[in-house]
């Protein structure tokens, strides 16, 4: 049996991928444009043995952005002092515990300078950095707990003094460290998460005024949210489940309704997670989004400067970065990559040359270096208009029977173009519009990320009606007439038309097919998105 897929998404940037060998285009639609996002060309600054996690702060008081990076294999802290036009000097090197993992700077005794926390996974410590204002540091250490991976700080107990939080990889577990104000901590309190913790972060999730703690559990494909009380203690975790590995998180508001967002690289399954936040620390189930091969870290910034935070995704095994620009309702467009060193597997956004527009630095495990993206994109203007709710507008809205009639409009559409060049309309089979119904359902709860994911599956479960089966798919949102947008884009892409019209995307220049059965299914999001599946079929 053969079969081609293709898809299109109502997205402002063309971007082309390969999937069953088969180009698939995202089209530009009308609405939510956004300004190109662009790079000037790496620029790569030698570090220690085995970089592994990066932060960008001020370290000599200049007013210019510096770099610091934990050196996994050299058991040490690089930093690296900026000029201030995106150029760093030779790295500073401070000695720390053994096969620092993570690092997270604060200003830990008070004094106005800017200090480092750093977990060193061998050694089981955390190495606390003072800084003495010239880029230099005066180390001291505490017991961590097994296995200490991801390190964030923050005030957790409303003292005003930053406290440490640790992911303990083996143990299942995260350490709070409640600080003194002087550089120093009082004894950990453990609380049992997911399996393998690998990165922790804090954050208002439920609006209380108190510093909630996230946990990116790698082993369990969950995140554990453990609510904070304000007084430096957490509620029992509640896990929430996540792509495959998760192994990095970051929080924004993504979707603009003023509530926390969280977002997980999942390194082994190629995906982001988004799970919106509802306000009360609960969260809609995950939307996944392509990320690129093996994302490592992700984190998030207005790239483009629409006024709308993207995701910034380092990617270990193709040596790339990926930028994918928000919609500002919570979704994403395909990702853009751009190249860096060798085995990125940490980044972290922020302006290193004074422009006020946001660049990148990624920490390369394998070149042993730090590769420095500076922003190249067209600064654009924020919308003028409000966004689209992420609750349609009454005019958007269908009736009760609007997805069966958003159904027959694109099985309508679709015919009279086939009309139009002298082609037999094709036949619905409800059998056929089931499994494509199915495949929308899920793209439209997150199930599956947006595309063709188990085309092949559902081919299989067609192949006794057809012998050749192709697939296209479209999303949309905030149009008065979503089926006409899906099919519309259809028409403007070459190769979707050419499915439409019984074209081959395989052999361009062999044979063609007369498609004479079709299924077509369309399912709503929660957040107003609508997506479409159509099927064809050479019975």
């Amino acid at each position: 049996m053969l079969f081609h897929s293709l898809n299109n998404r109502a997205r402002p940037q063309n971007w082309l991928l390969h999937l069953m060998a088969v180009a698939i285009s995202l089209l530009i639609p009308a609405t939510f444009a956004h300004a190109a996002v662009s790079f000037q060309a790496q620029n790569d600054f030698t570090v220690g043995d085995l970089p592994y996690s990066v932060v960008r702060r001020d370290f000599n008081n200049d007013g210019k952005s510096d770099l610091a990076v934990a050196n996994y294999y050299s058991n040490t802290v690089s930093v690296l002092l900026g000029n201030g036009k995106g150029t760093f000097g030779v790295p500073k090197n401070t000695p720390v515990g053994t096969n620092p993992i993570s690092i997270s700077a604060g200003d830990f005794n008070g004094d106005g300078k800017t200090d480092l926390a750093v977990s060193n996974y061998t050694s089981e410590t955390i190495s606390i950095l003072l800084g003495n204002g010239n880029g230099t540091f005066t180390a001291k250490s505490l017991p961590a707990g097994p296995a200490p991976v991801g390190i964030a700080n923050g005030d957790l107990n409303g003292d005003t003094r930053p406290d440490l939080v640790v992911s303990n990889y083996t143990g299942n577990a995260v350490s709070v460290f409640l600080g003194k104000g002087d550089g120093t901590f009082q004894l950990q309190r453990k609380y049992p998460v997911g399996k393998s913790p690998s990165a922790v972060i804090l954050g208002d999730f439920n609006k209380d005024g108190k510093l909630d703690l996230v946990s990116a559990n790698g082993d369990s494909n969950t995140v554990s949210v453990l609510r904070g009380q304000g007084d430096g203690t957490f509620q029992a975790a509640t896990n929430i489940a996540t792509g495959k590995n998760p192994w990095s998180l970051c929080a924004n508001d993504f979707n603009k309704d003023g509530n926390l967002d969280l977002v997980t690289a999942n390194y082994g399954g190629g995906t982001v997670s988004v799970l919106l936040g509802k306000g009360n620390g609960a969260f809609a189930a995950q939307k996944l989004f392509s990320a690129g091969r093996t994302p490592a870290d992700v984190t998030s910034g207005d790239i483009n400067k629409d006024g709308r935070p993207d995701l910034v995704i380092a990617n270990y095994d193709t040596s790339s970065v990926s930028v994918l620009v928000g919609n500002g309702l919570g979704g994403f467009q395909a990702p853009t990559g751009f190249p860096v060193g060798n085995g990125p597997v940490s980044v972290v956004s922020g302006d290193l040359n004074g422009d006020s527009q946001p660049d990148l630095a990624l920490a390369n495990s394998y070149s042993n270096d730090i590769s420095v993206l500076l922003n190249a994109s067209a600064p654009s203007s924020p919308p003028t208009t409000t966004p689209p709710s992420t609750t349609p507008p009454t005019t958007t809205q269908p009736p009760a029977t609007g997805i069966s009639q958003l159904e027959q409009s694109v099985y309508q559409k679709v015919n009279d173009h086939r009309k139009s060049i002298g082609l037999p309309p094709v036949q619905i089979n409800t059998t056929i519009s089931t499994v494509a119904r199915q495949h929308s359902q899920d793209m439209a709860t997150g199930a599956v990320p947006f595309g063709h994911d188990g085309f092949s599956s559902r081919a299989q479960m067609i192949s006794q009606i057809c012998g050749v089966a192709g697939e296209i798919v479209a999303s949309n949102w905030g149009y008065a007439d979503p089926a006409s947008t899906a099919v519309e884009g259809w028409l403007n892409s070459p190769d979707h038309r050419n499915i439409i019209e019984d074209k081959s995307n395989d052999f361009p220049n062999g044979p063609s097919y007369t498609y004479n059965l079709t299924g077509i299914g369309v399912a709503q999001s929660s957040t107003g998105e609508y997506f479409f599946t159509e099927i064809f079929c050479v019975q």
